[in-house]
């Protein structure tokens, strides 16, 4: 999570997660700082992901990059971050976002 005027905050199961989560966070800032630098951040089309996969499992590295992985797959937490399908409608989550919605404004006027 980004906070105005604070910077980063992860959280995690455990304080090791939640370092490891801040260590990701940080190496993408800066990996997106560089590209910056160097034009621009440039997204690869899928013959090119599919061919540095294909490079992957020559080189003898079994399976897919941590990357196309969604750690939060089925779970509560899962954002719909597009890795995953999600079975959520989005008038369900509209649903949820009212109903905590009410509960923090419930809990606020007491």
């Amino acid at each position: 999570v980004l906070l105005e005027s604070h910077g980063a905050l992860t959280w995690g199961q455990d304080l090791l997660s939640a370092y490891l989560k801040m260590e990701s966070v940080e190496f993408y800032a800066e990996l997106l700082y560089k590209a910056r630098q160097l034009g621009g951040p440039k997204e690869f089309d899928e013959a090119t992901v599919q061919r540095l996969y294909e490079i992957r499992r020559q080189m003898g590295l079994p399976g897919r990059h941590p990357a196309d992985l969604c750690q939060n797959k089925g779970k509560p937490n899962c954002h719909n971050c597009g890795s995953c399908s999600s079975s959520e409608s989005s008038g369900d989550s509209q649903e949820l976002v009212a109903a905590i919605t009410r509960k923090v404004l419930e809990s606020l006027n007491k």
